[in-house]
């Protein structure tokens, strides 16, 4: 999976009103990658690849959380102690965010935004 330039960290996460298409088409992007596994081991592999290609892209992020068929991935954030400031707000802001759900795909979403994290279909 390649993904394009102008989904690239520092062309999105800037990019006021086309965040919301360019993320949306980066999910779709993902998802699109995922939706041919049959097995969750296939699924995660999949899964793994295309974190790789957003990391390649510019985007910071890591593993917060997993089950067996759900996983919750993000940037720095996830690691902060210290009531959020104005200046951790921008920062968190600019985070790309994923949920994955076996084998529905996943959710991407911005800072603190609320995922929804099952996909209808």
């Amino acid at each position: 999976m390649e993904i394009p330039n102008e989904l690239h960290h520092e062309n999105l996460a800037f990019s006021g009103g086309d965040r919301k298409a360019g993320t949306k088409r980066l999910e779709d992007l993902i998802n699109s990658s995922l939706e041919n596994d049959g097995s969750l081991q296939q699924y995660q592999a999949s899964l793994y690849r295309a974190i790789e290609c957003l990391e390649g892209a510019g985007y910071d992020i890591g593993r917060w959380d997993y089950d067996s068929e759900m996983e919750y991935w993000g940037g720095q954030s996830y690691m902060y102690s210290e009531p959020i400031t104005d200046q951790l707000r921008e920062n968190v802001d600019k985070e790309l965010h994923l949920v994955s759900e076996y084998p529905l795909g996943i959710k991407l979403f911005w800072g603190n935004d609320e995922p929804e994290i099952t996909r209808n279909t």
